[in-house]
């Protein structure tokens, strides 16, 4: 018998009929045992595998050092002093001259959260196929502990550039001298793009090297030694695509005079509520910090129930300044 003439047509209907999709991704509770035919065994697993994900946290830049006694931040700011006339008499020489505070603000420290994993390696054991394997379950168990803190911890420092937002939102209605809240359309284009670039480019002149003291909510004189631009991609997704081919590329460089700054992309700034439109934050790095307080980790091994189980305890302070410098951009009002 000759052979079948293969053509591109005729193989793209056979393998459409071979490669049947009600034979991948399987529900648990839809797969059904198969026994092989001529002798009635059941059909074995022949692979398990689990596709994992790597996770990091993009913000750390936040990570501040463990406060393992007290909780409280405290941030208070000595204003500079005006010059006086001189008193050559000296008549006043021996009187004080106390410098000027402003008043402090606190930072408290938030609940403490538990992470708790049970490791149940003996029941494990029976369903896998090898040692080998058995390992890889255990080990995926414990790294999604890991895994869970650290996404977490991106997701409370997403949560304090939101507050950081709503407070500067809120400092810019209390006080109509700041200018730390700028309305501008997002950039999706060249035009919309330019016009952001300058706008950025005026607010690091002001905020890194003018010495200025409308660019925070203390309302005091200070400059930013450095500064970071973080975009709201949930609010901005036409941002994204700008900075990386249109007119913003490469406008964005640490090592160049145009923009100095660091540019970050993020999900979102967590939940905002004075106004949920901010999409991207320009600051002093300084003005935000996440303080780890007795980070605890233990094991508790139940005999009777042979399984252990592992606890990650953890309490943060998560600190927002004050009196350094913070510009954020939203569409609200325009």
């Amino acid at each position: 018998m000759a052979q079948t003439k293969l053509t591109l047509t005729g193989l793209a209907t056979l393998v459409a009929a071979y490669v049947d999709k009600e034979l991948q991704l399987i529900e648990a509770e839809d797969y059904e045992l198969d026994r092989e035919s001529f002798s009635g065994l059941l059909v074995k697993v022949g692979k398990q595998i689990m596709q994992d994900s790597t996770f990091t946290d993009r913000l750390s830049e936040f990570d501040s050092e463990e406060l393992p006694f007290g909780t409280t931040i405290e941030e208070y700011f000595i204003n500079l002093l005006m010059p006086t006339d001189h008193d050559p008499s000296g008549s006043n020489a021996m009187a004080p001259d106390d410098p000027n505070f402003e008043d402090a603000v606190y930072t408290k420290q938030l609940p403490r959260k538990t992470f708790k994993q049970t490791v149940r390696d003996n029941v494990y054991e029976k369903a896998m196929l090898s040692q080998a394997d058995l390992s890889s379950v255990i080990s995926n168990v414990v790294k999604r502990l890991k895994d869970s803190q650290i996404v977490y911890k991106y997701n409370v420092k997403r949560q304090l550039l939101g507050n950081l937002a709503d407070f500067a939102v809120k400092a810019q209605a209390d006080n109509v001298n700041l200018t730390i809240v700028h309305k501008h359309a997002v950039p999706n284009d060249n035009a919309t793009g330019e016009s952001f670039i300058k706008l950025i480019k005026s607010r690091v002149t002001e905020l890194a090297i003018m010495q200025t003291e409308t660019n925070n909510m203390g309302n005091v004189l200070a400059v930013a030694p450095s500064l970071m631009l973080y975009i709201n991609v949930g609010k901005a997704k036409e941002l994204v695509p700008s900075i990386d081919v249109d007119t913003l590329a490469g406008a964005f460089n640490k090592d160049k005079v145009e923009i100095p700054v660091e540019v970050k992309q993020l999900e979102n700034f967590g939940t905002m509520e004075e106004d949920e439109n901010v999409y991207a934050i320009l600051l002093d790095p300084r003005g935000v910090a996440l303080h780890p307080h007795r980070p605890n980790y233990k094991t508790q091994d139940n005999a009777s129930g042979e399984f252990i189980n592992l606890f990650a305890h953890e309490t943060y302070i998560g600190y927002l300044s004050k009196f350094t410098n913070v510009n954020v951009f939203t569409t609200t009002g325009l």
